[in-house]
Order: C-alpha cells, then structure tokens, then sequence
C-alpha cells in the first residue's frame, strides 16, 4: 500500500514543480493581459507565501481533526481553487485570492507528504525521488509553458493543463491514503521502525 501511496506523492509533486515554475515564466505575459508593473505582479507571491504561513501554523492542528486522507486530498483539492480562478484569465485580484488558495493547498500536501515520507527507514531515498520529482515537474514547465505561448496560446490556458493534474491527484491522493491513520500508526514513532 504505501509503494502506491509513494506513486501518487511523486506525480503530486511533479505536478508542483510545474506549478511552482510557471509564473516566473508567464511574468512578462501577465504584465503585458493586465497592464501591470512587476512589482503588482509580485503580489501573487505574497499571497502564496501567506498560504503557507497559515498552514504551517495550523497544520498539526488540522491532521489532528481531518486525518492523513483528507488533509492531503483536500489540500489538492483547495490548490485546485488557484488554477480555476487563474485559468479563465479573470481580474488580476482574483488571481491574487488564487494563489492564496494555491499557497493553502500545497502547503497542506507538501507537509503532510513530506512527514509521510520522512517515516520510513529509507525516508532520505523517498524523499530523494520526491524532491528530484519536484525539480523535473520545474524544469519541464517553462519549457511547455513556452512552447505553448509561441504557438498563439494566451499564457492563462497553460493553467488548465494544472486542473487537469490536480483532479487525477485528488482521486490518487483520496484512495491511496485511505485508512492511512490506522496503517501509518506504527511509523508516527521513529524509532518503532
């Protein structure tokens, strides 16, 4: 069970790597849809940011209500928020209120995932394939996203390529982590393993 769960947190975190590389890409792109400087454009990232400053102080208490399973799935299922707000090219505060959603929702994956990983006895090989996962999903989206804009696709569609992502990781998430309380048990204590 856990060999499918490892599975599902590699094409997660591969979908993060793009998603983590795609705005530095798309920069002079969504300056140009909205008529913006840089530096209102970095608003996005603070949003973000402040998405995984609430999870990192709320997530130990959340898991404790929600359990393994729905934090992860609902963690993907909150980031998807980001790319449905981003992807139809709305209002640039919109797309701000998107990435806060974003910043909630991977936050919550990539702590619980990476504190699922981090539980085995060969956790720094687990979390190896990971984190390699994350820097090939980031070198990989720049190049598509590119790609995608020199063929006349307005840099906003690249975003439903995520969509389509994020729901195959909702339902990987959702029936690998099922009963992950109970089974993962054992591993909550180090050094029972």
């Amino acid at each position: 069970r856990n060999k499918i769960r490892l599975i599902s947190c590699l094409i997660w975190v591969f979908t993060l790597g793009i998603s983590d590389s795609l705005p530095g890409t798309l920069l002079p792109r969504i300056e140009e849809y909205y008529n913006i400087s840089y530096s209102v454009v970095s608003t996005i990232w603070l949003a973000n940011a402040l998405g995984f400053i609430i999870i990192a102080v709320l997530s130990h208490r959340l898991e404790h209500l929600l359990g393994k399973r729905m934090m992860i799935a609902g963690g993907c299922a909150t980031s998807i928020i980001m790319y449905i707000f981003v992807a139809p090219g709305y209002k640039f505060p919109m797309v701000v209120v998107g990435f806060f959603f974003g910043g909630l929702g991977l936050a919550t994956c990539l702590s619980e995932l990476n504190i699922f990983l981090s539980r085995f006895k060969k956790s720094s090989k687990y979390l190896g394939f990971f984190h390699g996962c994350y820097g090939l999903g980031a070198c990989i989206g720049p190049i598509f996203s590119t790609i995608m804009i020199d063929h006349g696709v307005q840099w906003n569609y690249v975003y439903c390529i995520l969509i389509g992502l994020t729901v195959v990781n909702i339902f990987n998430q959702w029936f690998s982590f099922k009963n992950a309380d109970e089974d993962l048990k054992p591993f909550d204590n180090p050094d029972a393993n």
